[in-house]
């Protein structure tokens, strides 16, 4: 989607594009599907994005993720990519709830509920299909299978 602003110098006109959440400006007019952006938790928010760091442009790569768009308290610092499955895994400290979600902001459900409140890192292995967490109150490295979402 393309609207109307001033160009650069500011006396003409001139236009600016935005692409849907998960796509790519590519030539400053059209959009393409991609799964190449950054994806990353700042305790309130998780965002993934497209830096365009030469048109000085940061477009959302996936639906961010905040206490208020999942109506609830939250506050996050991990995650993790499932590259092979198209969803992302990300920790919410508040709830002691690892959740899953698809980069549209679709099915939202969570990989683990107990046993976590001890939680301090994870990694998952897109191979095998195992989520890998570090437990600092038990001391130990835990694993979850997780299984494919239909």
């Amino acid at each position: 989607m393309c609207i109307l602003t001033k160009d650069v110098g500011g006396f003409g006109v001139g236009f600016r594009c935005a692409c849907p959440i998960g796509q790519m400006l590519v030539d400053g007019k059209s959009c393409k599907d991609s799964t190449g952006y950054l994806l990353f938790s700042s305790n309130k928010l998780v965002r993934g994005i497209f830096p365009d760091i030469a048109n000085n442009v940061l477009s959302e790569a996936i639906l961010p993720v905040s206490p208020i768009s999942q109506r609830r308290n939250g506050m996050y610092f991990d995650v993790e990519c499932d590259v092979h499955g198209g969803t992302f895994f990300f920790a919410d400290i508040m709830d002691n709830t690892v959740f899953r979600m698809k980069p549209n902001g679709e099915g939202s459900t969570a990989v683990l509920v107990t046993h976590n409140d001890g939680l301090v890192s994870m990694s998952f292995d897109w191979v095998a299909k195992q989520l890998y967490y570090v437990d600092n109150i038990r001391n130990s490295l835990e694993v979850v299978k997780v299984v494919d979402q239909p």
